[in-house]
């Protein structure tokens, strides 16, 4: 109730603002103007006599000026009768309806209303003229040249007001036409930035693609395949941001805008399958059913722990044995939603810890890294990422509750992978803690100093043998550049 009425009372605050300020630059003052000669019916000496009759039409000529910047047209009519109507009945005494007709005039001058402005000068002539064939209070030559200074004054107040607004009108629409021009000429240089860009980097990754096939299909050293495949896989990501950097500049999208999950990650999966495949690495992989669209933030987290798997694979699991990288859905025993990252491969020594840079980036979104041993020499990295419904669930990052027959956004009904329930059409990060980044940063680069003796690259390439593990920071700084955001 209280919020209610606190915004009622605001909205009424507003208009009433608004109301007292006008649509153009020049209503303020006027209307402020109008205020103060109204006011000054409070003056002791406004009344002559204290004739109720009198009063009452004094009282009226004063409000009138109130009515004036708002109606000023039939401000200066009813002036025009009213003041005829007062010389009539007090003839000797000064009449305040004409200073009406006077200051109606002038607003109408100022709104550029010539006839109107017209039609209130013949009212004042009129009364004029009645006044000198009554002998009243303003008849005469006195009469006048009173009135008419009057009348002179604030209409020269009131064509000055006019030609300010005028003014202050072109030069509004001259600068808007001028952003409007700056603006037309920002898109077709940015237009013709992002064509000479793609042109350009697309070529010379192209080339580059086309160099590693050919080096692929004469090499036969195993650790060759591994630094070909690697090298294909971080071009085919530089492919990828060099165009969604050219559609985010072409369409004038923004970073903070949702993604497309479920088309994103199978692009993103296949382009990790082919760079394998281009150093001859058997990676297959699988990507579940998926919401449509997902957070910008999770979209970030995503595609990072998707490439950091996939050259961890690449660079120390067993040559020729199979590896696989799994994207699903799942509900844990709490009953909250879960989107996995999860790799498979052989490898010939066990991993006995996690891998770091995994840990980091899981725990910014309330997730976690774990190994699962397999039989044989078989080893999991599995990736957890609590994410909650944004568009179709509910806050507490549950399923949404859908009936059979019930179609998401894209007209598609997907099951979960735990529970076949309908997928919502969006999903964001349960949590974030992105503020440590710097700290991560720099724990990584103590790490990458502390690594750079052969007996710290020994034991960092025994214990990271399997699908998880990491090479010193300082040997693969430049790779995590190109694939983990900024």
């Amino acid at each position: 109730m209280t919020s209610v009425s606190d915004e009622g009372s605001a909205s009424t605050s507003v208009r009433g603002m608004s109301l007292i300020r006008g649509p153009r630059f020049v209503d303020l003052p006027i209307r402020l103007l109008a205020l103060i000669m109204g006011l000054t019916v409070l003056i002791p000496g406004s009344f002559e006599i204290d004739e109720p009759r009198y009063v009452m039409l004094i009282i009226v000529a004063y409000a009138l000026f109130f009515l004036a910047p708002f109606m000023p047209l039939l401000a200066g009519l009813l002036s025009t009768g009213l003041s005829l109507i007062f010389v009539m009945f007090y003839p000797d005494l000064e009449n305040m309806f004409p200073e009406v007709l006077i200051f109606a005039a002038a607003v109408l001058l100022s709104h550029r209303r010539w006839t109107a402005a017209v039609i209130a000068t013949l009212g004042l002539a009129t009364y004029l003229a009645t006044c000198t064939e009554l002998g009243a209070y303003d008849g005469g030559l006195a009469g006048f040249i009173d009135l008419g200074f009057g009348w002179l004054t604030y209409s020269l107040l009131g064509l000055a007001a006019g030609l300010v607004e005028a003014r202050i009108r072109r030069e509004i629409t001259r600068r808007e036409r001028a952003a409007v021009e700056h603006q037309q000429d920002v898109e077709s240089m940015r237009a013709r930035f992002t064509s000479d860009m793609h042109d350009t980097l697309s070529n010379s990754l192209a080339t580059e693609t086309a160099i590693i096939r050919t080096m692929a299909r004469t090499t036969g050293s195993p650790e060759s395949e591994r630094l070909l495949a690697e090298l294909s896989l971080v071009n085919a990501e530089a492919t990828k941001r060099l165009r969604h950097l050219v559609t985010s500049l072409s369409s004038g999208e923004t970073q903070g805008q949702r993604i497309r999950l479920h088309t994103e990650m199978r692009q993103l999966a296949a382009m990790i399958e082919s760079g394998c495949a281009a150093g001859s690495i058997r990676l297959s992989t699988h990507v579940a059913e998926l919401p449509t669209y997902a957070s910008a933030a999770l979209g970030q987290h995503y595609r990072a722990i998707l490439l950091e798997l996939a050259t961890n694979v690449i660079r120390y699991s067993t040559p020729g044995t199979p590896a696989a990288l799994d994207v699903e859905m799942r509900r844990n025993s709490d009953g909250r939603t879960e989107l996995v990252c999860r790799s498979t491969n052989e490898t010939e020594t066990e991993l006995s810890e996690t891998p770091r840079s995994l840990s980091r980036r899981a725990r910014r979104v309330g997730g976690t890294c774990r190994v699962i041993p397999d039989e044989g020499h078989r080893v999991i990295v599995e990736v957890v990422l609590p994410v909650r419904y944004v568009t179709a669930g509910t806050d507490d990052g549950t399923s949404p509750a859908r009936g059979p027959g019930q179609h998401t956004e894209g007209g598609a009904q997907r099951g979960a992978a735990a529970g076949g329930e309908g997928v919502a059409d969006e999903i964001d990060v349960l949590c974030s803690h992105d503020d440590p980044m710097h700290q991560d940063t720099s724990d990584a680069h103590r790490a990458g100093a502390s690594a750079n003796t052969d007996d710290t690259r020994k034991s960092a390439g025994a214990a990271a043998a399997s699908g998880g593990s990491e090479l010193p920071e300082s040997e693969h700084s430049a790779w995590r550049e190109n694939r983990i955001e900024a």
